[in-house]
């Protein structure tokens, strides 16, 4: 009886297929979770920004702001005198959202802004007007809620709330 030596072109032809297929599945979940990975981030550093705002104006005892750029798709903080003009700007420097993620629009109070710059005031006390921010991946269809993250905060709230896949 003779013994084989090896394997033969058709076993390793079928071993290959399956590997690849198995590193080409692998290579597109990976991305698809890079993507949601930066979309989630930039949303929890949304959130933190306007946590370490408020925080600011109750410790200093007087009024922060945070703004909104969605020229340059920055977010960063400035403390204000207690009459509401500047006292130090961008005391927490300005944070880019990572390039895959879109700030879309800006709610504050009654007012949704698009384009330019906005600004969020928190008092001395720790309230602000009604804010809330969507982001969205870029690459997404701006149609689905499935491809957007808002964060909130309500006027009298302590922390603001991220929602995942919805537009508020």
């Amino acid at each position: 009886m003779r013994q084989r030596a090896g394997f033969s072109i058709m076993e390793i032809l079928v071993v290959l297929i399956i590997i690849s297929i198995s590193s080409t599945v692998a290579v597109v979940s990976y991305a698809s979770f890079r993507k949601d990975e930066a979309i989630r981030g930039a949303a929890e550093k949304i959130r933190s920004i306007i946590v370490q705002t408020r925080t600011r104006a109750i410790a200093g005892g007087h009024p922060a702001e945070v703004v909104f750029n969605f020229d340059v798709q920055q977010v960063w903080v400035n403390d204000l005198t207690p009459a509401g003009l500047h006292q130090a700007r961008k005391v927490i420097p300005p944070e880019l959202l990572h390039y895959d993620v879109i700030m879309e629009e800006v709610q504050v109070g009654s007012t949704t802004t698009t384009s330019g710059q906005v600004t969020a005031r928190f008092n001395a006390d720790g309230s602000s007007e009604f804010l809330t921010v969507n982001i969205r991946r870029a690459d997404s269809d701006d149609s689905l809620d499935e491809s957007y993250y808002s964060i909130q905060i309500y006027p009298t709230s302590s922390d603001p709330k991220v929602w995942p896949h919805e537009r508020k």
